[in-house]
């Protein structure tokens, strides 16, 4: 063959003779399915980059009825929250050499127009043969339509109210709650606002749920506001501009982005953070260090309940049987804008 012609494409049995291996341990190697030494390991992938080995993913899905693809089903709108858990998903699964197909839902399921919807956006994802499911909702009843979903395919649900024993992750919404107003007290408050996130929304609900819980053990009277419209700093900045009864000497804000729009409204009312009044809030997305004065809050890692959902579905891939539901525990963290009251 000369210089013009092409090099065939190097083949599994020619990485096999180079690292001194059969070809099943390759196989085992590149798929992660059944044990490689350590050493085995490193002897084939010195192989597969001298060689420039790529594997025929066509082939090997023909033969294994696999896909290396996982759906999400995510219904809400893309707030920081929901787009740091598919950050998340994007980024493990990437790294596993898996890919994401995503389909993005109506954010009502009292609207007529949903259930078409969900099931379309199911139909078209079990017709690309993805080898799992991860549901992303905060709506109740969501669940409740996968029942056929369950004993077909590998699924996990971000939920904290899960159906099913196993095959949930999620963020410790009610423990969130709990740490925050904790905090507060803490400092000292007996008069602690909450401003409560959007209605309907498990989420909300536990947010609120610690926020009594805390409260009532302290012999405090909870002061909750009506729910803001949606996880946004408009929503927080329009319940900051209605007439609120009774004191306070501390807000707790369902989220950060609600916790700016407050801040906003309660410095057009004279009153400013960390001096005439504390705040604090959950989530610690990254602009929360930045606002005046920075956000105290319970960080809620979202990217890594991402990750946790696709190491949960390859664990199902991979052993045959769901794995167990996971916590991603909240964690305080103390900035300028939470202060014993004057």
């Amino acid at each position: 063959m000369n210089s013009q012609q092409k090099r065939s494409r190097p083949s599994m049995a020619d990485v096999a003779a180079l690292a001194n291996v059969s070809v099943g341990t390759v196989s085992r190697h590149l798929t992660g399915r059944g044990y490689v030494g350590a050493d085995a390991r490193q002897r084939i992938q010195s192989a597969v980059d001298e060689l420039g080995y790529r594997p025929n993913l066509v082939a090997r899905n023909l033969r294994t009825q696999t896909t290396n693809t996982i759906g999400v089903l995510s219904m809400g709108p893309l707030d920081f929250g929901s787009s740091s858990v598919l950050s998340g998903l994007d980024d493990a699964s990437r790294q596993a050499g898996y890919g994401l197909i995503t389909a993005q839902l109506p954010h009502d399921l009292d609207d007529p127009r949903a259930p078409a919807e969900i099931e379309r956006a199911a139909g078209r994802l079990l017709a690309h043969q993805v080898d799992g499911i991860v549901l992303a909702s905060p709506y109740p009843g969501f669940e409740d339509l996968w029942d056929e979903l369950l004993n077909t395919i590998p699924f996990v649900t971000l939920s904290n109210h899960p159906r099913q024993e196993v095959g949930a992750t999620y963020v410790d919404s009610y423990a969130a709650g709990r740490l925050a107003t904790e905090h507060l007290v803490d400092l000292g408050h007996r008069a602690i606002l909450h401003v409560r996130g959007p209605r309907n929304l498990h989420e909300s609900s536990d947010r609120e749920r610690g926020y009594r819980d805390v409260v009532d053990a302290a012999g405090i009277d909870a002061q909750v506001t009506v729910p803001c419209e949606d996880w946004s700093s408009t929503s927080g900045y329009r319940i900051g501009r209605l007439p609120i009864e009774g004191r306070w000497t501390a807000a707790f804000c369902a989220n950060d982005a609600i916790a700016l729009g407050f801040q906003h409204a309660m410095y057009e009312r004279g009153l400013s953070a960390g001096r005439d009044y504390s705040v604090i809030a959950i989530d610690d997305m990254p602009d929360a260090a930045h606002f005046h004065p920075p956000l105290t809050t319970v960080a809620l890692d979202h990217l890594e309940l991402g990750r946790s959902a696709f190491r949960m579905i390859l664990e199902h891939l991979r052993t045959g049987s769901p794995a167990a539901n996971t916590v991603i525990e909240p964690a305080l963290v103390r900035r300028e804008s939470a202060v014993p009251p004057a």
